[in-house]
């Protein structure tokens, strides 16, 4: 039971909530007995609402991932005027969404932050009418519509705000990432052993936004995480911490490639020309790459001393690949930084190894929406199996890293479940003249050789061609 006040109302009102699997039950059946009630002692009922939870009312809609983007998009808006209304008067921050079945229209649910799960919509979708009844969404036009009404970019965003599915895994911190790349990976299956299908080719790398990377502290400082009274940051970003202000922190940066609408304009070319038809969200989309290095509390005080982290341009090792540095951070008791301590140093004054973490995300989707994404490029007059979208945008095109065959081989071969195999994730960090990495990972090189893309082969193999045949032409020449 809610006590709630409507505008329209001085007086407050409660409101009954009905869930669980009998819920529809005893609503239906406390409506019944008091609509035939009329008296001043009895509770009058005001209105009736029957709600769906709006997670439970979108995956009713899973046959049709069109259908699930109008969804969003009309009900984010609902969400957005709601806020705009009651953010005043409440915390709009944890809200629990449902449908009005009679509808399909949203109806926010204002929870409190202890015992109320947070689910709110995020998201400015293109502004769309919504249905005039829940009716409207079971018309076989209504596909039609939505994407008469939608352009190629509007219609790309909530596919990727609403319809996405991530997963994160931890890596080895030599491991190099490579953002906006699609790689073979199914659930199980560690990062390190995917294997890259596609790449973007360079030039048009709009969705990385090196500006908007820096470094920032967990847990944040109240009002802004970037915020820290002695942090001081340089012109290239790298950053100087008092070390009384780090202690027991962990201090990360983030760089990602959110323009995966490139990626949704070419998709199903690049599974055309794989020969892929099925199990769609085996193939993720690099999003991000986050690196955290950890900084212990020391067991004893050592002196007061300053923390210097590099440029987040130094973990750049390519146009779209990211790699830790060599030399990331160091302790010095000398403000401008110019005489680091050394790890026999630091370790005597107290200081701890610190503790890197690389860990990366990756974003899929599944058959439905790339079945969506085929229909909309033919509805728009466009082949789906061509990238005429793409350069009809302007986003940056496709290639295969590997071949057909490979990609067969590929999906026929055993995922291995044997996790002893591969290099640890996480390594201590400590300091040495000049610093140095306290782990070695000898299968380093076995991995980056598993990576090796299809046109660097093809290379190697002109490359031996071309020696055979000019060792065969100086022996013709020298032979008697």
């Amino acid at each position: 039971m809610y006590s709630v006040r409507i505008g329209c109302r001085r007086t407050p009102m409660i409101v009954a909530l009905y869930q669980g699997d009998e819920g529809e039950k005893e609503w239906k059946k406390s409506v019944s007995i008091y609509s035939r009630l009329r008296h001043p002692y009895i509770l009058q009922i005001y209105a009736t609402a029957n709600l769906i939870p709006f997670q439970k009312f979108l995956e009713s809609f899973q046959h049709s991932a069109i259908l699930q983007a109008y969804i969003c998009a009309y009900t984010c808006e609902d969400q957005c005027e709601t806020v705009r209304y009651c953010e005043p008067m409440v915390d709009w921050h944890v809200t629990i969404p449902w449908v009005r079945a009679s509808t399909g229209r949203l109806c926010i649910e204002f929870g409190t932050p202890a015992g109320k799960v947070r689910t709110l919509l995020t998201g400015r979708m293109e502004k769309l009418a919504p249905p005039d009844n829940i009716q409207a969404l079971h018309d076989p036009n209504q596909e039609a519509w939505v994407i008469g009404s939608l352009a190629f970019e509007r219609w790309y965003s909530p596919c990727h705000q609403f319809l996405a599915q991530y997963r994160s895994s931890d890596i080895s911190m030599h491991g190099e990432v490579k953002l906006g790349t699609i790689i073979h990976c199914p659930a199980g299956r560690q990062f390190q052993d995917a294997v890259e299908i596609a790449y973007a080719l360079p030039g048009l790398d709009r969705g990385l936004r090196l500006g908007d990377v820096f470094w920032y502290r967990h847990p944040p400082t109240f009002g802004d995480e970037r915020l820290v009274t002695s942090r001081e940051e340089s012109e290239d970003g790298s950053v100087r911490y008092n070390s009384g202000d780090v202690f027991g922190r962990t201090i990360s940066l983030v760089h990602s490639r959110d323009y995966v609408e490139a990626w949704f304009s070419q998709a199903n070319y690049i599974f055309t020309q794989l020969k892929i038809s099925s199990n769609y969200s085996d193939y993720v989309f690099v999003y991000w790459v986050h690196f955290s290095l950890h900084i212990r509390i020391p067991n004893q005080n050592p002196p007061d001393s300053y923390l210097f982290l590099c440029s987040p341009a130094d973990f750049q090792t390519g146009p779209m690949s990211f790699q830790w540095p060599t030399h990331p951070a160091y302790w010095s008791l000398d403000p401008s930084g110019s005489k680091p301590l050394s790890h026999e140093e630091a370790a005597n004054l107290g200081f701890l190894s610190m503790e890197l973490k690389t860990e990366v995300r990756v974003v899929f989707w599944d058959d439905a929406v790339y079945s969506a994404q085929r229909k909309f490029h033919v509805a728009k007059g466009f082949d789906p199996d061509g990238q005429d979208v793409a350069r009809e945008l302007g986003h940056p095109l496709y290639e295969l890293s590997v071949s057909v065959a490979n990609v067969q081989e590929e999906d026929s071969a055993p995922d291995g479940d044997d996790e002893s195999e591969h290099p640890s994730s996480r390594a201590d960090f400590v300091q040495h003249d000049p610093l140095e990495l306290t782990q070695e990972f000898s299968g380093y090189d076995d991995a980056s050789a598993r990576h090796c893309t299809f046109r660097q082969l093809v290379e190697l193999v002109k490359f031996s061609l071309i020696f055979v045949l000019g060792v065969m032409h100086l022996y013709e020449h020298v032979r008697p």
